[in-house]
């Protein structure tokens, strides 16, 4: 199986589109998988871990639309 590469500029996010996923108490899911972004942590080739220091701001809700 072939692992994606990605192009690591390490660009600022578009906290337009920034959603997060707490899962556990200090550490977030990147949902919408930006792993180019400066603030984001590869957990293995199709997961993101988001480190943005406001992290908590773009948690989803059930009440709001899911990423893109």
């Amino acid at each position: 199986m072939k692992i994606p590469q990605h192009d690591v500029a390490e660009i600022e996010p578009d906290l337009s589109v920034c959603q997060t996923e707490r899962i556990a108490n200090n550490l977030s899911r990147c949902l919408a998988n930006n792993s180019t972004c400066e603030h984001a942590l590869a957990a293995g080739p199709t997961r993101t871990i988001c480190m943005h220091k406001n992290r908590r701001d773009f948690e989803y809700s059930a009440f709001l639309s899911p990423p893109p």
